[in-house]
């Protein structure tokens, strides 16, 4: 691919790298958005050479396993001035340095998404704490993220204008970085999905200190207690509110009473399924139907070459085939079933098998 000099860039749709020379000599930059999606063909030398040719891209999206730190780097460091927007996600060769080019670098990032990076470290995530990013970052996203502990979590209390914050399946975090996140007093959307280590110090602290928090996400965790849900009776902001957990049996129906005449702007509480029962005879029926939702986790079996693989999947935030990362925004509401079969099944042939 040639190197493109002076290109206002924009939007990149990438197949495979030659792709890009092809989209570029027939399109008018003026009608591009600002945008790079770059997909799993495309390996460090078309990421090195959009990086050549592009420097004035304000958002990037990489869902690439085969990207390396160096082609990752070239897109950070070209971009940088204009960058406000990046997405480096199921990149399983992407390792701390590419947060140090960030750190060190003078992007004025706004969302920041690493889900499914599974080499990211505590040194890594110190790199954008001690940043100047730290002064800009809204929205950080960090699902399935295994490696970073409570000592790097502790250290996303620097970044000052952090709205958003996506710890979900980070197995690592216990209540001494869930007690640092509740410091975070901008927090308006925190997901901690299935932190099974968390208790209820960790939500009494969020619940007391993080009081513009709009959406809180605690489905799966388990030291989820009616003190919880008592602490968080007051809060001005709170919309939503997702409790789903099958081993919660704590939950009583007055705190829940307790909490939707306490705080009037709450929408929703999602609840297990198997709770329905007790829940409907403790409580009002009109508070009932007017905020509380009964979910249940849905099992999803794949077949691929290594047999058949049973993994869970979130009514709400399930979204992409564990095995090509195939994205699926249908799954956001709880789809149509067999749309969502059929999807899979062009994208890499997986059986599929709903429970």
């Amino acid at each position: 691919m040639p190197k493109i000099g002076g290109l206002h860039t924009d939007h990149i749709s990438l197949a495979e790298a030659g792709s890009f020379a092809r989209l570029i000599g027939g399109s008018n930059s003026d009608e591009l958005e600002k945008k790079v999606r770059a997909r799993m063909e495309v390996g460090d030398q078309g990421l090195c050479a959009v990086a050549n040719g592009c420097p004035k891209l304000s958002k990037i999206v990489i869902n690439n396993n085969y990207a390396t730190v160096l082609g990752i780097i070239a897109m950070i460091t070209s971009a940088a001035r204009n960058l406000t927007h990046l997405e480096l996600e199921t990149c399983s060769l992407l390792t701390d340095q590419a947060l140090e080019a960030i750190g060190s670098s003078s992007c004025r990032i706004r969302f920041l998404s690493f889900r499914f990076s599974s080499k990211i470290t505590d040194a890594g995530l110190r790199f954008l704490a001690n940043g100047s990013c730290s002064k800009t970052i809204k929205q950080l996203k960090l699902c399935r993220c295994r490696e970073f502990t409570n000592g790097g979590v502790s250290l996303l209390c620097k970044m000052r204008v952090l709205e958003e914050l996506d710890l979900s399946y980070c197995c690592q975090l216990t209540d001494v970085g869930g007690q640092a996140i509740s410091t975070i007093r901008t927090l308006k959307k925190l997901k901690l999905v299935e932190a099974i280590f968390l208790t209820e110090r960790t939500f009494v602290a969020i619940a007391k200190n993080c009081i513009n928090l709009e959406v809180l996400d605690l489905a799966g965790c388990r030291g989820i207690t009616t003190t919880c849900i008592d602490a968080f009776s007051g809060q001005k902001c709170l919309r939503f509110l997702n409790l789903q957990c099958h081993s919660c049996d704590d939950l009583r129906g007055s705190a829940f009473e307790s909490l939707a005449l306490g705080s009037p702007s709450l929408e929703t509480i999602v609840v297990h399924e198997s709770l329905r029962e007790r829940l409907l005879q403790e409580m009002q029926e009109s508070t009932v139907s007017r905020i509380l939702g009964f979910k249940c986790w849905r099992y999803v079996v794949m077949g691929d070459g290594e047999g058949p693989r049973t993994m869970p999947r979130c009514y709400f935030y399930w979204d992409r085939c564990w095995g090509c990362h195939f994205s699926l925004p249908d799954l956001c509401n709880g789809a149509n079933e067999y749309k969502f079969q059929e999807l899979v099944q062009v994208a890499c042939g997986a059986a599929i098998l709903f429970l």
